[in-house]
Formats: C-alpha cells, structure tokens, sequence
C-alpha cells in the first residue's frame, strides 16, 4: 500500500516540529480543556485520544461517503414499515419481545422519520493490489456518539498540531452540530411547528459514565436561537395535550438513547407514556427507525431474500456479488465490504463499478 503525498508531507512537517515529542501531551490537554473527552464514572474524564496529524479526505470521497450514506438513511426510514409488513426483514432483523412490543407500540406509518445517523467506515486513501476495499462496520441510527467531538477534533488538531503552512488549502469537514440544528429546524418545519423550539435532549440520569457531549450540543442549540435542556426522560408528562419536561412545553425530542435502555426503564416500573406518544407523534430524533440500526441490516440490503424491498434505483449500490449460506447468525457481526477499480492515482470513486458484498468480521477488532 502506497502513502498519498498529500499525507505523507503533511505527516514529515508535523514530525519535524521541535515540539513533536510533547505533542500527544498538548492534543490530550487541549482535548479535557475543551470537552473532547469521555467519563468513567465519579468525574473521571480522559482525554479521547486523537491522532497528531489529520485523516485528508478528497472530494470524491465525500461525494461517495454521503451518497452511501444516503443510501443506507432511505433504507432506514423505510425499515419499521418494512419490518412490519415483510417477514423475511423480519427474520433478518429480530428484536427481543419487549423492544419489538415498545417499536410497534410507538410507530406511526406515514409520517416522517427524522434520522441523526453515523456509519463507521474504514476507508483507506490508497489502493491495495489495483483495488480500494471500504469497509462499513455498522450503521448508527440513535445514540450518536461524536456529534460534538468530530467537529471540535478537527479544530484541535488545526490548532494545535499543524501550523499556518500546513493548514493552507485543508478545510474541516461540516460540524454535525450545524448539521443536528439545521435537521431540528427542518423536521419543526414539516411538523407546522413555529417559533423558537424548546428541544428536551435526553439521557439517562442514572448514567454515571460515557460521553461528554450532550451538554456541548445543548450549549450550541441555545447558541442557535433555540431552548435546549438535558432531561431523562422519567420527567416527561402530557400536559393539556402537550408533550411537557418539568411542566414547560417541548417541541422537539433529541434522544442519546436506545430502545433497549427505554425498555429497561420501564421495567423497573417507571411507565414512559409521554416519550411513547411523542413517538407517535414524531416528535422524537432519532424517530423509531433508529433502532434498526444492527449490523445485520447490512444482510436486509443484499440479500436475494430481501431485495424486493430495496428500491430499484438503490440495487446497484447494493448489489451482492458473492453467494453466502443464511441463516448467519454465528456469523454476526457482519460488515459491507465495497471494492472500488482504481490505482492510488485515482480520486474519482463513483458509484459505477462498486463490488459489495457482506461478510463475517472478526471479533474482537479494535477499530479506530
């Protein structure tokens, strides 16, 4: 595998700053400094490690990124609708009792499904043996780690790691948090709500550890003209037919949490029937569809058992081009693996000519 040289000369200046050996020191400092951190519990934060020089990615490859990405966001919000109607998606995607009771009970067909969704790629900038091999770990369709942190790495290691030589003519990828705001305003929006939105963002207030970034999003929506408050989501209510936090009106939903943990709520005997009817009513973001984000969705995308329900336009991308015994579940975690023709010379990844398959990946991968 060869290095581009864009990276590699990015790569030697960082290398012969003076600095260098107390670089990963200043990254980590700068990171608790500006809450690019993670909690283990009892107020210990650490730092969330970082690279010292930046991961370059080209037009082309963003182009590729959010048409896949798309791809796989069409598929998600088609997936309750799916579940409910197909018995192969079904069998593809099972769900313990009590989540698939809490995801029928909540779904509303026909409205819109608001998505905040990352997908873990490996994407390398070179080419092994003529081809570039993308991998896709997973779809992530609700409790959205790295919303806050994607954007505020890339600025701290602008601005710590690289000088204003090496900066020139690098741009940082759009911040999520523009993103979510925009994505807020636009679900309001086609809802017919107006004004200024009152957003409750949800998290579990027995949660001790984990993520940081909940309050950095809360701070930049208030920032953007909105009322944000952090909330479990016990303290809902209906109140004269509105969905209500701590008595005052909420117009919008952000949950950094999974079906499983709802579902775990209520069986400690705390009933959700606020948060359930704000499903319902599509107040929620991420909205039921979320939740089909298990890696064996990849199998619902290119398996012949499912390919009636993926729409012609999208089957090209989706093609499966290798034949695989089902069912596979010893086999899962799966990932999508995507081939691209192409020397190291070659910006331009287009959709014509991906080879994709699903296979098993191992267990036990650490990927960063």
């Amino acid at each position: 595998m060869s290095e581009r040289a864009d990276e590699r000369a990015i790569r030697v200046r960082v290398a012969r700053r003076p600095d260098f050996p107390c670089l990963e020191r200043r990254l980590q400092e700068a990171a608790l400094r500006r809450g690019v951190d993670y909690d283990l519990g009892r107020g210990k934060r650490v730092p969330i490690d970082m690279m010292t020089t930046p991961a370059l990615l080209t037009a082309a490859q963003l182009r590729f990124m959010g048409r896949l990405a798309e791809a796989v966001n069409t598929m998600l919000r088609r997936m309750p609708t799916l579940y409910l109607a197909d018995a192969a998606v079904r069998e593809a995607l099972p769900f313990p009792a009590d989540e698939e009771a809490l995801l029928r009970d909540c779904y509303r067909p026909g409205g819109p499904q608001a998505l905040v969704t990352r997908i873990d790629l490996d994407m390398p900038n070179h080419a092994a043996g003529g081809r570039r091999r993308t991998v896709a770990f997973e779809p992530n369709g609700v409790s959205i780690g790295g919303i806050y942190y994607g954007g505020e790495c890339a600025r701290v290691i602008a601005d710590v790691a690289l000088d204003d030589g090496t900066r020139r003519g690098l741009r940082h990828l759009p911040d999520s948090c523009v993103g979510v705001t925009r994505l807020l305003r636009r679900h309001a929006a086609a809802l017919g709500i107006g004004g200024p939105l009152h957003v409750a963002i949800l998290e579990d207030r027995d949660w001790d550890a984990g993520i940081t970034e909940m309050p950095r999003l809360a701070t930049y929506l208030e920032a953007a003209g909105m009322t944000a408050a952090l909330a479990d989501p016990r303290e809902l209510s209906l109140r004269r037919g509105r969905i209500a936090l701590r008595g005052r009106p909420v117009d919008l939903i952000y949950r950094n949490m999974e079906a499983r943990d709802l579902c775990d709520i209520e069986a400690e005997g705390a009933p959700l029937g606020a948060l359930r009817e704000a499903f319902r009513r599509d107040l929620v973001i991420s909205g039921v569809a979320g939740d089909f984000d298990h890696k064996s969705v990849w199998e619902v995308l290119t398996s012949g058992a499912t390919r009636h329900v993926v729409p012609p336009a999208l089957r090209p991308l989706f093609a499966r081009h290798h034949v695989a015994g089902r069912p596979r579940r010893e086999h899962l975690p799966h990932a999508l693996v995507i081939e691209v023709a192409g020397d190291a010379a070659d910006d331009e990844v287009a959709a014509e000519g991906l080879a994709q398959r699903v296979e098993p990946y191992p267990r036990g991968l650490d990927v960063a």
